[in-house]
């Protein structure tokens, strides 16, 4: 019997730009206990995008896939292959129809930031970069944390076009499961710091980035089913 063949798309696969992170292996592994599905599931996605319509796939072109996996996505890398891959791109047309998508397997988390206007109980949900709760040089890695994603995908919004998918793996859901067998218990990290001098989270009411996306102070961007 022959493979199905997708639907004809409406993008082609060389109008398809991902960033793919997916990481089992984190540094601190006290905190954040090794996974054993996260890579294997950002290994898949990068397939099913490169994979051509007979096998099912998007066949997007290698070139417009980032791949990071375990040691290469530490904090800075994620948010400079963001910035680098998909928002600065110039092969991405501005203002165009091009897929952008944003796919994450591997640790979520629920973290303290006292006077965050984005949430009613003074946290915030993040995603775990690998060298999170190290201090490489002295300086603390913190989560990347939700109110820095939406001005990332705002931003993206404005400058490439709407048609973004995001995908978040995560095995916390909004910082409240037990982690594999080992039942790990949440942990909270310090207080986070604004990371980028744009960061939303000293606003007196909910920023406009946040509004556009259909996040309200009440709602948890990290919870379960994934958000997409």
């Amino acid at each position: 019997m022959s493979k199905p063949v997708a639907d004809d798309p409406a993008i082609t696969g060389k109008d398809v730009f991902a960033l793919i992170i997916g990481i089992d292996k984190y540094e601190n592994k006290t905190d954040l206990p090794t996974l054993e599905g996260a890579v294997n599931d950002a290994n898949e996605f990068h397939k099913f995008l490169v994979d051509s319509r007979q096998e099912c796939g998007l066949g997007a072109t290698e070139s417009n896939i980032v791949l990071l996996k375990d040691g290469k996505a530490t904090r800075q890398g994620i948010l400079d292959a963001f910035k680098t891959h998909l928002l600065n791109n110039h092969r991405i047309p501005d203002n165009g129809d091009a897929a952008m998508i944003l796919f994450f397997a591997g640790h979520g988390t629920r973290v303290s930031a006292p006077g965050n206007l984005m949430s009613v109980d003074s946290k915030v949900e993040g995603i775990c970069p690998v060298d999170e709760r190290t201090s490489p040089g002295g300086k603390y890695v913190h989560t990347i944390p939700d109110y820095v994603l939406v001005h990332l995908l705002q931003r993206l919004s404005e400058k490439k076009g709407r048609n973004i998918t995001v995908i978040f793996d995560s095995c916390h859901s909004a910082g409240m499961a037990a982690i594999s067998a080992g039942h790990a218990t949440p942990i909270l990290t310090p207080s986070i710091s604004p990371p980028i001098s744009t960061a939303t989270s000293s606003r007196r009411k909910v920023p406009i980035q946040a509004r556009a996306w259909g996040i309200r102070p009440q709602r948890h961007m990290f919870g379960s089913p994934p958000a997409t």
